[in-house]
């Protein structure tokens, strides 16, 4: 009397554990099956004996793993979100108007989007040596901008200087940090419109105080929540006023937390060639010169002729529109390089209604695209421009790079759900089964093959692409297949 074989205990924990895989109401029928399986093959394994007898049969458990992962995959509760094309698109339109109200609640974010895309109409420029990038390095001697104030300058109507340096903050004796402090003379805040305190403010500054310009996020960071205008602090060792003003100073002075005004006369205490920035008025022949460009002059000291360029500050004022057009140039661009373009074949003789059915496929895709631009520019935004303390020309880059990725897979997951969608209902096709071998892609065809659950249809994907199979293909079912699809009759 031959004795039942027994799996070995290997084999027997890979299943159990690979059924957890498996939704609950497949569980114990997806057991049985696989159970079934490997007790003929440990059978017929038996002969073998020994060690290759314990590896066939646990091989054998392995497969369960892939099998376990499709069935989970495709059970109907993974996709029931956006099984509909109805929910889908209620799905999509509820995420963008949650993007787009939560970087509107940011306020670098809101600003993004409204104030930032407006041009500036201030003819202001930053003046630098010729051969340097603007902005990045101080560049202006303090005896230049001293002898451009003196004798005045065919292309400025005023010209103002800073520098900038990490100086102490004290407040009673009691140090509150190293802030990077502006050393500006006064004009720098008519320049920027910043001249604007309140009248407490200008009676201790009548006092012999100076003038201390700090934006709120720099205000709230080293002196705490609060009222702080007309808080008289000691700043680099001089007595200040301290004033809050909502300006964005860092799209003119980027990494600044504190603007110290100081008159000609104490810039004349330093060292003449300190080196600094400088930022300009443009007369009438400067603009005309520029014509909101980056230009360039030169001036003759001492028989030297020496280069300076001006970049109007308006280029420093981000554009996130044409930065999201960019990178949204650039998605489509790498969009052929990461997926196939094409959605498959669909002759149209197989259904009655085609063009229309044409027309809503089409119209379908264009909201799925739509929607997930809005999504990713809002997202963008309130990444890049949402931390106050990021500086503008960073928050641009972090803004192309994830917009541009984001657009990418967000553009490669539409035309995924786009080719796994019924041509006449828009609903994801189920139940893929695997059709044929390798070998067969010669003289037959070798995929997967979806079918629409109200009966639709059947849709063909090759695993290899052949010169006569090259894309997916679908397939119309008639009126015969009316018995197993209830559905069938409300198409």
């Amino acid at each position: 009397m031959s004795c039942t074989p027994r799996p070995p205990l290997t084999a027997s924990l890979l299943l159990g554990c690979f059924v957890r895989l498996v939704p609950a109401r497949d569980r114990w029928e997806w057991r049985q099956q696989w159970r079934s399986e490997l007790w003929y093959v440990v059978r017929e394994s038996e002969t073998s004996g020994g060690l290759r007898a314990w590896w066939t049969s646990t091989h054998f458990a392995l497969g369960a793993f892939q099998d376990a992962i499709w069935l989970r995959r495709n059970a109907e509760s993974r996709t029931a979100l956006l099984q509909s094309p109805r929910q889908c698109a209620l799905w999509l339109v509820g995420m963008a108007a949650f993007c787009l109200t939560g970087a509107w609640l940011l306020p670098g974010a809101r600003e993004a989007m409204t104030s930032l895309n407006q041009p500036d109409a201030r003819p202001l420029a930053s003046i630098s040596r010729a051969g340097l990038i603007s902005g990045t390095a101080p560049t202006i001697d303090l005896a230049e901008y001293q002898r451009w104030k003196r004798r005045g300058h065919e292309w400025f109507s005023d010209v103002a200087f800073y520098r900038i340096d990490r100086l102490p903050i004290e407040a009673a004796s009691h140090r509150i940090g190293n802030p990077r402090v502006a050393v500006a003379s006064e004009n720098l805040a008519h320049l920027l419109r910043l001249d604007t305190p309140d009248p407490a403010t200008q009676q201790v500054r009548a006092n012999g105080h100076a003038l201390a310009i700090m934006p709120p996020e720099a205000a709230g960071k080293l002196l705490g929540a609060g009222e702080q205008t007309g808080r008289i602090l000691s700043v680099a060792g001089q007595s200040a006023v301290i004033t809050v003003t909502p300006a964005k100073l860092e799209r003119i002075l980027p990494d600044v937390d504190v603007v110290l005004l100081v008159s000609d006369a104490q810039l004349s205490e330093i060292a003449p060639d300190t080196q600094g920035f400088a930022i300009a008025e443009l007369t009438a022949a400067g603009q005309q010169q520029g014509r909101g460009r980056r230009w360039s002059f030169t001036t003759s000291e001492a028989g030297e002729n020496i280069p300076f360029v001006c970049t109007p500050i308006a280029d420093r004022t981000p554009n996130p529109i044409s930065t999201l057009l960019f990178a949204l140039f650039l998605a489509c661009l790498a969009l052929p390089a990461t997926t196939p373009l094409p959605l498959g074949e669909y002759p149209a003789a197989h259904h009655p209604r085609f063009s229309e059915i044409r027309w809503r496929r089409w119209a379908f895709l264009a909201m799925k695209l739509t929607c997930l631009i809005a999504i990713v520019a809002s997202a963008s935004l309130a990444v890049s421009f949402g931390p106050a303390s990021i500086s503008v020309d960073r928050a641009a880059c972090i803004e192309l790079f994830t917009s541009f990725t984001g657009l990418l897979f967000a553009f490669r997951w539409a035309l995924r759900d786009q080719r796994l969608r019924c041509p006449v209902c828009l609903g994801l096709l189920s139940n893929p089964a695997r059709v044929g071998h390798p070998s067969r892609s010669f003289l037959a065809w070798h995929g997967t093959e979806l079918i629409c659950g109200k009966g639709h249809g059947l849709l063909h994907v090759p695993e290899m692409a052949t010169s006569w199979f090259s894309t997916q293909r679908w397939l119309a079912l008639d009126g015969s297949w009316r018995a197993l699809f209830p559905n069938l009759a409300q198409r």
